[in-house]
Order: structure tokens, then sequence, then C-alpha cells
């Protein structure tokens, strides 16, 4: 297992700090926050620059979730399950990326 600090792997490191910050956030249940939606952004924007790209299944169900998370239209047991699998989404993207930048 070893990291080689290349900038590409260092604004990988950076996506998945604000993939963190991002379920910190639905985990305290700031759902009004636009946190989520800004780390699908960068991710897609990532993965379009970059060789590295996202399973499109896992991006598209979670940038669903966020969205709706975002309006909050939902009764309560039903939010926390839907914050439940936008959190997993958001966990499956990074260790998606960590796996891409450690190397195993």
């Amino acid at each position: 297992m070893g990291f080689q600090p290349t900038p590409l792997n260092v604004t990988t490191l950076l996506i998945i700090a604000l993939g963190v910050l991002a379920g910190y956030m639905l985990s305290k249940r700031n759902f009004g926050s636009n946190v989520p939606l800004f780390f699908y952004l960068v991710v897609l924007a990532y993965g379009s620059y970059t060789d590295r790209s996202v399973n499109e299944t896992v991006y598209g169900a979670g940038f669903i979730f966020a969205l709706l998370l975002r309006f909050e239209f939902m009764n309560p047991p039903l939010m926390k399950f839907v914050m439940v699998l936008e959190i997993g989404a958001l966990a499956a993207i990074n260790v998606l990326f960590l796996n891409q930048i450690f190397i195993l």
C-alpha cells in the first residue's frame, strides 16, 4: 500500500475530504445545505477532465437522493432512509476514489 503525492492524487484527496464534509452535514440533518450537490458537481467535472471515473449508477442514485433531501417534502422515517442511502452513496464514491489513489 503506497501513496504517491502526485497532483492528481492530492486533488482526489481534496474531493474525498469534500465528500466527508457532505456526509457530516447530512448526518447532522442539515438537509438545506448545498454541499452534497456541490460534491456531485465536482465529481462530475473531475471525472470528465481526468481518467478517474465513477460508476454511473452510484453517481446517479446519489445525486437523485441529494435532490430528494434538498426538497424536504417527505415524512421523517422516509427522509431518514433516504439520508442513509445518500450517505452510503457518498461513502461508495469516496471508497472508489481511495482505491484509485492507494496502490493495493
